[in-house]
């Protein structure tokens, strides 16, 4: 009985011996056929289906910075999809944001022919990658900054380097208060001028890329516009995609308005506002000692094109119908008299879905107009 247990353990040992021997070998010619995965040219997914090796991305490598007047060899770098690379640079179609800054040859060799910034890009099988340059001087700098009263931006000034390595450059100021100035270095003295406001001037020594920002101060003393209003917005005439749904084309609230020199801070209530943070209800602005008020209500579809502000939020939202949301965003140029503050907005009143930020850009109905009717009336 023990004999025939025995030769039973042993009949089973050579069965499985045998299997195991049988599956290596079948392991190791399915290895050395043609087909495997490590060819060039070839990759497996899970399910053992061969691919080709296709182009997943590409890479465009230019330097950060060109002297004025400098070339330099531009490179683009394929990334296939089993991870090889390839230098694919001469066979990429390159062209420049800005070729008052820099052009680019079909060759790939950039050329910096004045001062300032643009962005290179390479496109290669259908993909496209790009690179921000920027152009100044052997030994000089770019100076940014903002122009601002009372922390809102200030466009249209005019500022001019008056002293230093760069004297004479000038610029003037962005709908969002930025300026660039291309090519300064050392101490430098810089002037903001517009009218109605005190000229500024301000020193600083310039030994890198750096930011200077300004803020000036109106000629006069501006007048007390503080206190509670009822804030009317109206859609004006369209150019957006769709027309707004009833009960979208006008708006009222009730505004509570507090002023800190030429600042204007308005907060808003009497509606069911979406707030993130603390936007949702609220917006700022100034006022002109001539009585010219502007505010900026910003969206991520706002005329300024606010930089410090979040993509996808806005000053004013609010619930509207089933799970949708009112946004307004713009800029508002008004007029104050002695009972109201009246003007137009330059921008958009929207409907767009979902109820919570941050919002997306294809909204579901959208006004755009340069005069939305505006109007504070103080209570």
């Amino acid at each position: 009985m023990k004999t025939g247990i025995g030769e039973r353990r042993s009949s089973g040992l050579v069965r499985t011996v045998l299997a195991l021997t049988a599956l290596v070998v079948s392991v190791a010619s399915w290895a050395g056929c043609d087909e495997s995965p490590t060819r060039p040219g070839v990759t497996r997914n899970p399910g053992g289906l061969q691919l080709p090796v296709v182009t997943a991305h590409i890479e465009v490598s230019a330097p950060f910075e060109i002297a004025t007047g400098d070339s330099v060899q531009l490179t683009a770098t394929a990334v296939k999809s089993d991870g090889s690379t390839e230098n694919v640079s001469n066979r990429t179609a390159w062209t420049s944001s800005n070729t008052r800054v820099v052009e680019v040859s079909a060759a790939g060799v950039a050329r910096a022919v004045a001062n300032g910034e643009a962005a290179i890009i390479g496109r290669f099988e259908g993909w496209s990658a790009s690179s921000q340059t920027l152009v100044v001087p052997h030994g000089t700098y770019r100076l940014t900054g903002r122009v601002s009263v009372s922390g809102v931006p200030i466009s249209d000034v005019l500022l001019t380097v008056v002293s230093g390595i760069g004297a004479d450059l000038t610029v003037i100021s962005g709908s969002d208060g930025g300026y660039a100035l291309y090519g300064v270095s050392g101490p430098i003295r810089i002037q903001a001028k517009k009218e109605g406001f005190v000229n500024r001037t301000g020193s600083l020594e310039v030994s890198r890329h750096a930011v200077f920002d300004l803020d000036l101060e109106f000629e006069g003393r501006p007048p007390d516009l503080a206190g509670t209003y009822t804030l009317t917005v109206d859609a004006a005439p369209c150019l957006g995609r769709q027309t707004l749904p009833a009960g979208a084309t006008s708006r009222s609230y009730t505004a509570r308005l507090t002023q800190q020199g030429v600042r204007l801070d308005v907060t808003l209530s009497d509606a069911d506002f979406i707030i993130s943070g603390a936007r949702g209800n609220r917006f700022a602005g100034f006022v002109e000692p001539s009585g010219a008020v502007t505010f900026d209500i910003v969206g991520d579809l706002d005329v300024t094109n606010d930089p410090y502000y979040f993509f996808g939020e806005h000053d004013l939202s609010e619930h509207f119908g089933d799970n949708e949301a009112l946004l307004v965003s713009g800029r508002v140029n008004a007029k104050a008299t002695g009972a109201a503050i009246s003007g137009r907005l330059n921008g958009t009143i929207s409907v767009a879905p979902g109820t919570k930020p941050p919002f997306e850009a294809d909204y579901a109905a959208t006004c755009r107009s340069d005069a939305h009717p505006f109007e504070l009336r103080r209570r």
